[in-house]
């Protein structure tokens, strides 16, 4: 169980860093490409039961700096799983 929330807890860490990455270096010639992203969406849709409205629908999107970044903990959880026990 430790294992898993310490693999969860890099993964969330890199997608945040990988935010906060892509948003300093969009500005820079050099670095710019670090911020491209790709996504994809589903529109919401509502559905009405009378009682209550649910509404479903998705937003995803990703930049090369929170792929990387990913990849990076991925290959760091092995290492910090020694560490830490």
């Amino acid at each position: 169980m430790k294992n898993t929330i310490l693999l969860i807890g890099l993964i969330i860490a890199a997608v945040v860093l990988g935010a906060l990455l892509a948003t300093i270096t969009s500005g820079s010639d050099t670095f710019q490409w670090l911020s491209y992203s790709k996504g994809f969406s589903i529109s919401p849709t509502t559905i009405n039961l009378v009682v209550c409205k649910l509404t479903f629908g998705i937003d995803f999107s990703m930049n090369i700096a929170q792929v990387l970044l990913i990849v990076a903990s991925i290959f760091a959880y092995p290492k910090m799983k020694k560490l830490i026990g």
